[in-house]
């Protein structure tokens, strides 16, 4: 239990590209006792590594960049829709983006895994919010 929300958000994955919105988002996250893991990865590729090797240990939420190199935000969430050897059946996802456009999320809105999005940089008030309604689903 944390004290902004009735449940942890479990095991949490953060995919973004950028050491310091990396390091800021992990912060937020140990300081408000929002999960009861956070792995943190600077791209999609990596993530999707990471879930094949942990298959066994389901990932509950899911903080995605939306613009990354390589591989997108978006793609990586095909990739692993895709895949069968990553376990993703049930993950929720929130989507990060420094540019978020209406055109953007409308296209968020139409992918059923996503059930939030933030403006990066993210606050303190807009993690809270968002894991609040991310532990409601």
């Amino acid at each position: 239990m944390t004290d902004h929300l009735a449940k942890s958000l479990g095991r949490v994955m953060l995919i973004d590209d950028d050491l310091f919105d990396r390091i800021a988002c992990q912060r937020l996250f140990d300081r408000l006792n929002l999960a009861d893991e956070i792995l943190c990865l600077a791209d999609a590729e990596a993530a999707i590594r990471c879930m094949e090797r942990d298959a066994e240990h389901h990932t509950d939420v899911i903080f995605l960049d939306v613009n990354m190199p390589r591989m997108t935000g978006l793609e990586f969430l095909d990739a692993i829709t895709a895949s069968t050897k990553v376990q993703f059946s049930g993950a929720v996802v929130v989507m990060l983006s420094t540019d978020l456009t209406s055109k953007l999320q409308m296209r968020f809105d139409e992918i059923s895994c996503v059930k939030a999005y933030i403006r990066k940089p993210m606050t303190t008030e807009e993690l809270i919010a968002t894991a609040t309604t991310v532990a409601a689903t």
